[in-house]
C-alpha cells in the first residue's frame, strides 16, 4: 500500500518565508476541503480556516510534452481530459456543479510550477523526469500546487508534477500491466486537489490517501467525492463558458515567466524573486499536495464526453 503524502505551503504577509506544514484542509464529513489554515497536530484536516474555491466557472489547463515518445500524447491529452469530465459531470441537489474546464491547444513549455501575480499564467501538468533533484518526496506519483489568497481562499492557480520515476506511466484498460502508473487514475485524483479538495477519510473515494500499484478505481468518483466538490461548488450557477471565460488569471502564456513580480513553487517549496504583493496586500498562499500513487490506464473518450479545447495567441 502507498500513502498519499500531503504537506501545506504558505508565504505569509509581506514576508518572504517559506513554511513548510501539513497540508491544510476542512473536515466535512468524511471529505476534506483545503483551507488556508494549518490543521492541528495528528490530523490532515483543519477545522478552521477559510475553504480554498475557484472564484470563477469556467477554468482551462495546460499540457507540457513528455521526454518520453510513449504512450502516445494525444492519448494522454484525451486522458486529462477524461480526468477532469469526471469532476464536471458531478450533479449536487441543485443541479449540475456550474464547473467549465478546458485544455488548451498550446502546449505548455515552463517546466516549472509558477504563479505570476502581474503576468500571464497557465494551470500546467507538468511530466517530471529529474523528481529527485527537485528535491520532491520521493515517494510521490504527484504534486498539486494550489496558489490561492490567504485571506479569502480564492484560488488562482494551480500546477500539478507527475512523477516519471516511480513506474512506467501506462494507459491502461480494465487491467494495468505490472508495475505500471495508471495515468487517468493519477490525474482524476490531482483534478480534487485543483479543485480545493483535500484527502478523503473513505478508502473507495477518489481523494483517498490511499492507493495500490495497478489501482484504477480512482478514475470513477464515489458519492464522497461528489459530496466533498458540492459543499464547495453546489448552488453556483451554471453558465456558458466562451473560449475567453477559460483565460487564466492575467492572462494566458505557455512560457515561464521572467519579469520581476513572480511567485515560483521550486521544489516543492514556495519562494518569490521579488517583493510583488497580492492585491490584498499579502503574499499568495501555497498547498502543495503530493501524490502517492501507482499505476495507469488506456480509455477512449465515449461518445457524449468531452472537454473543449481552447486557443489564444500567446
Amino acid at each position: 500500500m502507498t500513502l498519499f503524502a500531503m504537506l501545506h505551503y504558505t508565504t505569509m504577509l509581506r514576508l518572504l518565508v517559506t513554511s513548510v506544514v501539513l497540508l491544510a484542509a476542512l473536515r466535512a464529513q468524511a471529505y476534506c476541503l483545503l483551507t488556508t489554515e494549518m490543521p492541528t497536530p495528528g490530523d490532515n484536516c483543519a477545522g478552521t480556516g477559510v475553504g480554498l474555491k475557484w472564484q470563477r466557472s469556467c477554468m482551462s489547463f495546460t499540457m507540457r510534452q513528455r521526454a518520453r515518445p510513449a504512450p502516445s500524447f494525444e492519448d494522454i491529452r484525451d486522458v486529462a481530459d477524461l480526468s477532469f469530465v469526471s469532476w464536471m459531470q458531478v450533479s449536487c441537489e441543485s443541479g449540475p456543479v456550474g464547473l467549465g474546464v478546458a485544455q488548451t491547444e498550446q502546449l505548455g513549455e515552463c517546466a516549472e510550477p509558477e504563479y505570476n501575480q502581474r503576468a500571464p499564467n497557465a494551470n500546467t501538468i507538468i511530466f517530471v523526469d529529474d523528481w529527485s533533484a527537485r528535491e520532491l518526496p520521493p515517494d510521490a506519483f504527484g504534486l498539486t500546487l494550489v496558489w490561492h489568497n490567504p485571506d479569502d481562499g480564492e484560488i488562482y492557480d494551480a500546477d500539478m508534477q507527475i512523477n516519471e520515476t516511480l513506474g512506467e506511466l501506462e494507459l491502461c484498460g480494465a487491467v494495468c500491466p505490472e508495475g505500471r502508473v495508471d495515468l487517468q487514475n493519477v490525474i482524476t485524483h490531482e483534478a480534487g486537489h485543483f479543485f480545493g479538495l483535500g484527502h478523503s477519510n473513505v478508502r473507495t473515494a477518489t481523494m483517498s490517501a490511499r492507493a495500490s500499484v495497478g489501482e484504477i478505481s480512482k478514475r470513477d468518483l464515489s458519492d464522497d467525492d461528489r459530496a466533498g466538490l458540492c459543499a464547495i461548488y453546489g448552488g453556483s450557477p451554471r453558465q456558458r463558458c466562451e473560449s475567453s471565460d477559460f483565460m487564466p488569471d492575467n492572462g494566458f502564456s505557455p512560457h515561464c515567466w521572467s519579469g520581476e513580480d513572480q511567485t515560483v513553487g521550486r521544489r516543492g517549496l514556495c519562494s518569490a524573486s521579488a517583493p510583488g504583493r497580492h492585491p490584498s496586500g499579502g503574499w499568495p498562499g501555497l498547498t502543495a499536495v503530493a501524490t502517492l500513487l501507482a499505476v495507469l490506464v488506456r480509455r477512449r473518450k465515449p461518445r457524449g464526453v468531452s472537454a473543449p479545447r481552447v486557443g489564444w495567441t500567446a
